[in-house]
């Protein structure tokens, strides 16, 4: 059996990042280890030329049909997956060496299913980092402050930054849920903790995380009604699960207020193809969920739309990184 499992679904990934991301895995991997390349329907079929990895017998590649989005492009890399312990990278971002020996030995250590480790997240165009980590915790079955804390430490939502023993995700059957999107990467984790997993930390950065436009506003989600409902569902099942969670205030509970508001936001975002009258007419007919007349509403989204489109220059997307996070730091390509 292989130690360790990474799966890498990429969906028109530029061939330097391919490589670039390929390049740190097989440096982060040892012998026993293998890194399954998923590509999710891009119009380049994957092939050794491409990846520049001939003679690597790490290495799997799957070439799917058609594009299935992240969720479904890494199960089908867990189906086939040998290794005892699984883990996941995005096409674009890079591992540091070490890192996972580091994890697998605090998986054997603690007997853990899944072991959290820290991450760099890089704004590339703007030149700013910032790094998340914690000290070291075995927190076996974690508790509502353990879950509180991943979450103030920005290391809960994603599955990048762990591995997971791939006994534990079989046994209980657990998978991404295609269509929920933003979330499916939380979605996956909460499935794990109701499963009661036990959880180790180590305080080591191993993930390089590549954000190229340094912008907070996303394409606009297909799903986002069902996405918000089911994220609440699961909150609500581990809330009755673990007591005191609710109290941290760390869940997330959307009410149909909040849901409304989103869709309206949603509405407004990069790739939405809804019509000006559609907006309007939203806006007309669920006119409650706003603190301001209607107009005004869409007064400022016209304006904010605006201005994220032709005032959102890097001196300003500097600013809002380092106002939302005031511990980013300075950075060269040499130290990202």
């Amino acid at each position: 059996m292989q130690r360790l499992s990474i799966i890498i679904p990429g969906y028109n990934t530029p061939q330097f990042m391919w490589r670039r991301c390929l390049v740190s895995l097989l440096k982060a991997c040892n012998p026993t280890d293998e890194i399954i390349c998923v590509n999710d329907g891009s119009a380049t079929d994957l092939t050794v030329q491409f990846l520049g990895v001939d003679n690597e017998p790490r290495i799997k590649i799957i070439n799917l049909e058609k594009n299935v989005g992240q969720a479904a492009a890494r199960n089908y890399g867990l189906e086939i997956a040998q290794g005892e312990y699984v883990t996941f990278v995005d096409s674009d971002d890079e591992i540091i060496p070490g890192c996972y020996d580091k994890c697998i030995d605090a998986a054997e250590k603690y007997k853990s299913d899944i072991v959290v480790y820290g991450l760099r997240t890089v704004w590339v165009n703007d030149g700013l980092y910032k790094e998340n980590f914690m000290e070291e915790r075995n927190c076996g079955v974690p508790s509502a402050q353990d879950i509180c804390d991943l979450r103030k430490f920005l290391l809960f939502d994603y599955p990048v930054n762990k591995i997971y023993r791939r006994f534990f995700i079989e046994q209980n059957k657990i998978r991404f849920k295609a269509g929920i999107c933003p979330g499916e990467d939380m979605a996956f984790n909460l499935e794990c903790l109701l499963a009661m997993a036990r959880i180790s930390i180590v305080p080591t950065i191993g993930y390089i995380y590549y954000r190229m436009d340094g912008t907070t506003l996303s394409r606009a989600y297909a799903n986002l009604r069902e996405t918000l409902i089911y994220r609440t569902h699961l909150w609500d099942l581990y809330q009755k699960q673990l007591p005191g969670l609710e109290e941290t205030g760390v869940c997330e509970n959307y009410s149909e207020k909040d849901i409304l508001r989103a869709e309206w936001r949603n509405l407004w975002r990069r790739g939405s193809k809804t019509t000006f009258l559609t907006r309007y007419k939203f806006a007309k007919e669920h006119e409650g969920i706003f603190n301001s007349p209607v107009l005004l509403e869409v007064l400022c989204l016209l304006l904010f739309r605006f201005a994220r489109r032709f005032c959102y220059v890097r001196v300003i997307r500097r600013w809002h990184i380092k106002r939302l996070y005031p511990y980013a730091k300075e950075y060269t390509l040499t130290e990202a």
